[in-house]
C-alpha cells in the first residue's frame, strides 16, 4: 500500500514539474510570437496540472495555464475561445474551492463578456 502511494506522489511531482516546465516554454515562445507551438505547450501544462490534481501546486497550474490561454486568444482576437476559457478558470476555481482567480482575472472576464 505504502508502494503505490508513494508511486502516486512521486507521479504527481513528476507531472507539476513537468506541466511547470512546458508554461514556462510557452511563456518564452509568447515573447518571440504568439503561435501553435504556445497554445501546443500551454496545453501540455494543462495535462499534467490536471494529472497532479487535488495537490495545490497542480491547482495553480491549471489556473495559469487557463490565464495564459485566454490572453493569448484574446490577443489574437479569438474572443469566443477567450471567453471559453476564462470560464473554464472560474468553474475549476470554484469546483475546486481555490482562491487563485485575481480581480485583474474578474475585469478580464467582464470585457470579454461586454
Amino acid at each position: 500500500m505504502y508502494f503505490t502511494r508513494a508511486s502516486d506522489n512521486h507521479q504527481k511531482a513528476a507531472s507539476i514539474l513537468l506541466g511547470d516546465a512546458n508554461y514556462r516554454l510557452a511563456r518564452a515562445k509568447k515573447r518571440d510570437r504568439p503561435t501553435n507551438e504556445c497554445l501546443d505547450a500551454v496545453e501540455e501544462a494543462l495535462s499534467y496540472g490536471y494529472e497532479a490534481l487535488p495537490w495545490y501546486d497542480a491547482k495553480t497550474l491549471v489556473v495559469k495555464s487557463y490565464r495564459f490561454k485566454t490572453r493569448m486568444y484574446k490577443q489574437r482576437g479569438d474572443i469566443g475561445l477567450a471567453i471559453d476559457n476564462v470560464e473554464q478558470m472560474f468553474e475549476f476555481s470554484e469546483k475546486y474551492d481555490v482562491r487563485l482567480v485575481t480581480d485583474a482575472d474578474q475585469r478580464l472576464r467582464s470585457e470579454l463578456l461586454n
